[in-house]
């Protein structure tokens, strides 16, 4: 990344890295270099045996030293099971006259089966909001979705919480994630405010589409964090090393965000490290970073 980057390139990428774009689009982080065997969501089989010990590489090098803003990834994705406690450590030290003001970020992404990256929008809701169906079919070009229950969906019309996911997600060996779980469909920025009335949706725009009949599962989705920042969640690094941990286990319950604990339809993982998300020229070096499992008493 160049060393300066202007006012505008700053807020741009932190509304990319920190939170999903309000969009139809699914916006995807980059793939695991491999293709990952664990088995996903809603499949009771086993995951392959995760090393005991696994030292994440950036790049080829255990240590990470970065200048300025920038997201790096872990070279290797990991298997993970749900059954299974993982504990999470890193070394970190910050530099530069403002570093003390730094956002920094240490956790991990969620990918699918396939190599997707999961985000907020295809596994989280809107809080309080009723997992519910549709109560009418909803066709390309409709201004209004009609539920069975509306009871607790977002009427207050911020833009990444006016968003509806649908569920009957399909990965590419066939296995159906099961409803209000994960799926990889979903629109954004759908209503504005008080556009709920009863059990009716008032839409800002004409439904793109697809067609879905009475019946299909749908959540009021929304957006969130990006990733899990299980071990720093953007506050700033001492500048001297300092040691961070968590331990990460489970899998996110009724679509409720928590860095400790997988997001639904994960397969794999990779470390993750968000370097002065601010925008200074502060450096960051980050070590021994570990993913390590917990043995069951």
């Amino acid at each position: 990344m160049q060393i300066h980057i202007s006012i505008l390139a700053v807020l741009l990428l932190l509304t990319c890295a920190c939170d999903p774009p309000s969009s139809p689009s699914e916006s995807v982080p980059p793939v695991p270099k491999s293709e990952a065997s664990a088995e996903t969501y809603g499949n009771s089989d086993p995951v392959k045996s995760t090393a005991a010990l696994h030292e994440a590489l950036f790049a080829g090098n255990s240590t990470l030293t970065q200048t300025g803003m920038k997201q790096h990834l872990g070279d290797d994705p990991i298997e993970v099971d749900f059954n299974t406690t993982y504990h999470l450590s890193a070394t970190a030290e910050s530099s530069g006259p403002d570093a003390a003001k730094e956002r920094q970020y240490l956790g991990f992404a969620c990918y699918d089966i396939d190599g997707h990256g999961i985000s907020t929008y295809h596994v989280a809701k809107y809080p309080g909001s009723t997992d519910t169906t549709l109560a009418a079919d909803l066709n390309p070009g409709d201004t209004q979705i009609k539920l069975v229950d509306a009871t607790g969906w977002n009427n207050e019309g911020t833009e990444h919480r006016c968003a509806i996911a649908w569920y009957g997600y399909t990965n590419k060996s066939g296995h159906t994630y099961p409803d209000y779980t994960y799926t990889r469909h979903f629109v954004a920025d759908l209503w504005k405010a008080d556009a709920i009335s009863g059990n009716s949706i008032t839409l800002a725009k004409a439904w793109p589409g697809p067609p879905l009949k009475a019946g299909t599962a749908v959540r009021n989705a929304e957006s969130g964090g990006s990733y899990n920042y299980a071990m720093n969640g953007g506050t700033s690094v001492p500048t001297t090393a300092t040691e961070y941990e968590a331990t990460v286990t489970g899998v996110w319950e009724d679509g409720t965000y928590s860095d400790t604990r997988f997001r639904p339809g994960t397969a794999t993982i990779r470390p993750l490290v968000l370097a002065s998300w601010r925008g200074t020229e502060s450096t960051l070096t980050v070590s021994s970073f570990e993913i390590k499992v917990v043995p069951t008493p």
